[in-house]
């Protein structure tokens, strides 16, 4: 199985839409990546390598989301003095 670089890409840009500003580190990680390895053909190692990363993004992304909505309940319940 072998992906093209354009269609990596465009995984990256299709991430790049669903993230927002804070996320630009994210984005440019795979896209980094993505980018150090233009001039060769990406094997099979090199795509699971692209996977994981992907994956891991995605799982740092959804855990932010879930930090930040129990940061807003705890920050609410404190007690100013």
């Amino acid at each position: 199985m072998n992906f093209s670089l354009a269609f990596l890409t465009s995984i990256v840009f299709y991430l790049r839409r669903k993230v927002n500003t804070a996320c630009t580190r994210i984005w440019a990680t795979s896209y980094k990546w993505l980018k150090d390895r233009r001039e060769r053909r990406l094997d099979l190692d090199d795509i699971r390598a692209y996977c994981r990363i992907v994956t891991a993004l995605g799982i740092t992304l959804a855990l932010q989301a879930e930090i930040d909505a129990v940061y807003a309940a705890v920050e609410g319940a404190t007690v100013t003095l």
